[in-house]
């Protein structure tokens, strides 16, 4: 694992343009593997089966790679996923092997309900399940996935969107300041006897946050990256990643660009922008 704790941001997405396979396990035909390349909270990915689901990911020219994550899934508190990397698209040379890892995020814990929560408890409050993998930067031609969830009550594995990429990790961590909360869209509405009504809306997080030093090796990457993403294109954030708990779950999600950062140089070398993000 990457010891660096500082955020991290899968902003390109090197997934989108890998070819991809289901080698165990079969999908809805309406619902196949490619519906991970795309960007909708609708058209996801649904296997019919839950004792293993593998599929691989390869790509004709070989990506640095720091990160995966599986995003807007249901699998249970149970579930296990495997992530396999290779130096090559004939998955030959393995370089890295995650091994079997739990799926969901488990409480931390102080968190933990006393004589409520058993000593390993899910963190089940979670809207959206991610499971997520950092590793060091690595030159990877494939990737294969591994889910196992013999326990999902619903007998199918829904994954919404994979993002894969070389994860951006500033050298100083984002500044004191951060905020977190909500947007709501929630439309309201009174009677002629008062009462107040409301209809349901979806409440996306949304976050921002101050990178107050980045350095002259930090800023092209940033840069680099924010101009191929824009303000139009998902990525995924994590702020708190390997922490465990809550806090790793509530920090981290598919998020796009409420606007592009400015790189401010404030000192030689030396360069600061405020993030502006919004759940996708």
């Amino acid at each position: 694992m990457a010891v660096n704790k500082n955020i991290r941001m899968l902003i390109v997405n090197d997934g989108d343009d890998a070819v991809v396979n289901q080698t165990i396990g079969s999908a809805i035909p309406t619902l196949p593997l490619t519906n991970l390349q795309r960007y909708s909270n609708s058209r996801i990915f649904r296997s019919t089966n839950i004792n293993q689901v593998q599929f691989t990911y390869k790509w004709v020219q070989p990506r640095i790679l720091s990160g995966v994550s599986l995003w807007r899934h249901n699998m249970s508190d149970t579930a296990t996923w495997r992530v396999e990397l290779f130096e090559d698209m004939a998955m030959t040379v393995l370089l890295k092997d995650s091994l079997v890892m739990p799926a969901v995020q488990q409480k931390a814990l102080g968190e933990l309900e006393f004589l409520i929560d058993p000593l390993v408890s899910d963190v089940s409050d979670a809207r959206f399940q991610s499971s997520d993998f950092w590793f060091d930067d690595n030159l990877i031609g494939a990737m294969r996935i591994t889910l196992v969830d013999v326990d999902n009550s619903v007998g199918h594995i829904d994954v919404t969107r994979i993002y894969v990429g070389r994860a951006l990790q500033p050298s100083v961590n984002f500044s004191y300041g951060h905020s977190l909360g909500w947007l709501s869209a929630t439309k309201k509405k009174r009677t002629s006897g008062g009462t107040l009504y409301a209809k349901k809306q979806a409440r996306p997080r949304k976050t921002t946050f101050t990178l107050d030093w980045l350095s002259e090796a930090d800023r092209p990457h940033f840069f680099n990256a924010i101009n191929k993403t824009g303000d139009d294109t998902d990525w995924y954030v994590s702020m708190y990643p390997e922490i465990g708990g809550q806090k790793e779950q509530h920090y981290a999600f598919a998020c796009m660009f409420t606007s592009l950062p400015e790189f401010t140089s404030t000192f030689n070398n030396n360069y600061q922008g405020s993030y502006a993000l919004e759940e996708a």
